[in-house]
């Protein structure tokens, strides 16, 4: 079973990036289905091996069919339309909106005209809260239930996909649902037309999980409801980025992933009410059966659970019948039925990371354990968390960035404290609608114990060298980790070493000690010296990150020196009010991929939200050894912020001028040509001041101007500094103000790049646009392209976005 798993596994990556149509996935199946029939009634010696085909071809086949037909929603995207559908899941509360999956059924176009379909929708409505002085209630149940049927009037859109490298595919997660456009309405827009859609039995069971919810929200304070919500249904909307930061720190974020360890204790709860009422061993698996699938309802059905509770059937079944269990079957079985259900599954991280999780404690486990029988009985207690650290290691490096050093410590602690307040919660749960005052001293207790988790997770979090970031592995890197254990487990890695060590103590038992170390440090010399003669030059290279409506560039130099020009910031121009994080959702997350656990410069070319608010997050993530801002006599308070925050971290802070350089690197000049003497009376001060930066590289340059309009560009001409640049950052996000034709023939660029999101001014000017284009000039924009990457070595160029438009 096993193989045969894998089989499908690899077929589903193979039709993936192989991308057939159904058609021609199909008949290959079907050839592989009728060759693995007659070899297997023939008995042929490699009937194994076509079984393995089919299940490659079948896997193949079933994705080409998971993705189903095109949109009939996605050629009505960027119009304003009514749609009719119903509450196909539970909706999801966050702190400035509520999430909805809308099965639509009816389609209103703005002629008048009536379209029937059958397509999901994502749905979000922006409650803007804080223009209603509506206070946020944590875990509050959202407005409107699963199954009520809604008339919504909104502009169709395609959900967004990943601008930066290395950023979460939210279009392709959405995909995978098979939801290919989303709305964004205000409450005003939705209108309730009836209940009563859907599953009776699942409306049933969220009408109870509601009715619990709303318990919790009046016994326990909001910061333990929270963390309970999370813990017992999964639900994560109502923590905040700083709650997922301490569990991530300490490797407890999997707590709030409802899988296994949960699974796990609600059957002893089932098991335990069973042995109350008596029940037979068949009544006994039964009950626990509905118990189970049950929980997994209320846990939105979710991957990890789902796993768990297959597994659990399977063994509870294997224990009833008395059959041999075999783990390593029972989780390839559950593989294969929720990958049957739906193949994209395999491409999310909650798929892997819950499968590879088990996979470590059912496999590495009993291998670890019997090499270890000299250690205490309780030995388990640590190599149980241990395994399930050892095989999710590189996929958390993947996904998250971040290795918890403090984990396996966590987890020993506080995972019995985790366990009896899920224990409890179940029996609050079961006590609502029993005896609802025992729920609330129930609920008061364990919220109770949820506070002191809470304060054990904050002091260990705290805990120096708690965890430590590292840069996105590659996949063949985690191939071979993933390789090595298992040769490990299955005993492969002992002749190899025996046969290197016999090697080893034959050949330098020739040398004598005075002679054995001269030779291995000429060997370790010409070694290194080879490493580095051969190793190639590294570039000049230079990010242009897609912000929005802002600016964040980062600089590597050929000696590994980074220098962060800006940080993006949030719209201020957009009546909605968001909780995105620019800072640290977007340049953040993007170091962190990228390894960058240190910052030699920052830049912030002048104090506007849009360049300076996400520095405030930088600063507070990766420890930083200069700050070089614009000298401006003006200060708003969001500087004032910044500055205050760059002192208590004691990195200082330093006034650009013309003239400066930031001499890091001996192959790259860095040098400051704006602002001189600082300008005053013009259009705007704050951006005339910005600072101006030339990166040369050999023969190679790159101007990178802030803000800078008119006036401040004439100020640089009389100068007479040196403007000639390859690659021409505009300023200004390519606003009107941003054009001096005198100015652009100085620089006289080969390549423009502009910086810019979705606003409300009007940017980039088509007057810009136009002159940089002139000449069949390449002109790049982050609204188009995502992020744009420029690598120089010197004498050439080679400029690479994100995003490849037909231009």
């Amino acid at each position: 079973m096993v193989l045969i798993t894998f089989a499908f596994i690899l077929g589903i990556i193979l039709g993936q990036y192989l991308n057939g149509p159904p058609w021609a996935c199909g008949i290959l199946a079907l050839t592989a289905g009728v060759i693995t029939l007659v070899t297997i009634k023939q008995r042929a010696k490699f009937s194994t091996e076509v079984l393995l085909l089919f299940a490659v071809s079948l896997g193949a086949f079933w994705l080409s069919l998971a993705q189903g037909p095109g949109s009939q929603l996605a050629q009505q995207t960027g119009t304003y339309l009514d749609l009719t559908g119903w509450v196909a899941e539970e909706g999801r509360v966050y702190e400035n909106r509520e999430t909805y999956l809308l099965q639509v059924h009816e389609l209103l176009l703005p002629e008048g005209n009536q379209v029937a379909l059958n397509e999901p929708v994502l749905l979000t409505i922006y409650l803007d809260r804080l223009a209603e002085s509506q206070p946020v209630t944590v875990g509050a149940s959202p407005s409107f239930g699963y199954g009520d049927v809604l008339r919504v009037h909104g502009q169709l859109e395609l959900p967004k996909g990943p601008r930066n490298p290395g950023e979460f595919d939210y279009r392709a997660y959405l995909l995978r649902r098979g939801v290919h456009t989303q709305i964004t309405v205000y409450p005003g827009d939705v209108v309730r037309l009836e209940s009563g859609q859907g599953n009776p039995m699942l409306r049933w069971v969220l009408s109870l999980k509601a009715r619990v919810k709303q318990e919790m929200v009046q016994v326990i304070p909001p910061e333990q409801t929270k963390i309970l919500q999370a813990l017992l249904f999964g639900d994560q909307t109502g923590l905040s980025p700083e709650d997922r930061e301490q569990y991530q720190r300490t490797g407890l974020i999997h707590i709030f992933s409802v899988s296994g360890f949960h699974v796990g204790f609600v059957l002893l709860f089932a098991l335990f009410l069973g042995q109350i009422a008596r029940l037979s061993p068949k009544g006994q698996f039964w009950l626990a059966l509905a118990v189970m699938f049950f929980f997994a309802a209320l846990a939105g059905f979710q991957t990890p659970v789902m796993r768990a509770t297959i597994m659990a059937v399977i063994g509870l079944a294997g224990h009833l019948w008395r059959r041999e269990q075999d783990l390593i079957n029972s989780l390839a079985v559950a593989a294969l039925v929720l990958l049957l259900w739906n193949p994209q599954w395999l491409f999310e991280a909650g798929f892997q990371l819950s499968f590879l999780a088990t996979w470590g404690i059912v496999y590495l486990y009993p291998r670890l354990d019997a090499q270890m029988t000299r250690w205490a009985a309780w030995r388990g207690v640590v190599l149980v968390p241990l395994c399930a650290q050892l095989a999710v290691i590189p996929l958390v490096a993947y996904y998250f960035n971040q290795v918890s050093v403090i984990s396996l410590v966590s987890n020993v602690l506080l995972a019995g404290l985790v366990g009896v307040a899920i224990l409890m919660a179940f029996f609050a749960f079961l006590l609502v609608f029993i005896f609802p005052l025992a729920s609330q001293i129930l609920f008061l207790a364990d919220g109770a114990l949820i506070g002191l988790v809470t304060k054990l997770v904050t002091f260990l979090s705290l805990v120096p060298g708690a965890a430590f970031f590292i840069g996105t592995p590659s996949i063949w890197l985690m191939l071979g980790y993933y390789f090595l254990l298992v040769a490990w487990g299955e005993g492969w890695l002992k002749p190899a070493w025996y046969r290197v060590r016999n090697y080893a103590v034959f050949y330098f038992s020739r040398f004598s000690r005075s002679n054995l170390v001269p030779l291995v440090c000429l060997i370790l010399v010409v070694g290194l010296a080879a490493g580095w003669y051969f190793k190639p030059a590294a570039p000049l290279r230079v990010v242009f990150l897609d912000v929005g409506q802002g600016d964040s560039i980062l600089i590597e130099t050929p000696a590994g020196k980074r220098i962060l020009v800006d940080g993006g910031g949030n719209p201020t121009f957009t009546s909605v009010q968001s909780a995105f994080d620019v800072g640290r959702q977007v340049v953040v997350s993007y170091l962190r991929r990228e390894g960058i656990n240190k910052l030699d410069v920052v830049v912030n070319t002048h104090p506007d939200s849009d360049h300076l608010q996400g520095l405030s997050a930088v600063l507070e993530a990766i420890p930083v050894s200069l700050v070089l801002s614009a000298p401006v006599e003006e200060t708003s308070a969001l500087w004032q912020e910044f500055y205050q925050q760059a002192q208590a971290l004691g990195v200082p802070v330093v006034g650009a001028k013309r003239g400066m350089s930031l001499n890091l690197d001996p192959a790259v000049l860095i040098e400051v040509l704006h602002p001189g003497t600082l300008l005053a009376g013009t259009r705007s001060d704050v951006n005339n001041n910005s600072v101006v930066l030339r990166i040369k590289h050999g023969q190679n340059a790159l101007l990178l101007t802030g803000d800078l309009e008119a006036e401040g560009m004439q100020d640089l001409r009389q100068a007479g500094v040196e403007l000639r640049s390859q690659v021409y950052k505009v300023p200004h996000h390519g606003s009107r103000y941003s054009l001096d034709p005198q100015f652009f023939a100085a620089v006289d660029p080969q390549v423009t790049v502009i910086s810019v999101g979705k606003n409300n001014f009007g940017h980039p000017d088509p007057a810009v646009l136009e002159a940089c284009q002139e000449g069949a000039r390449p002109l790049f924009r982050t609204d188009q392209h995502g992020a744009i990457t420029v690598e120089s070595d010197g004498q050439r160029l080679k400029v690479m976005p994100f995003i490849r438009t037909q231009d």
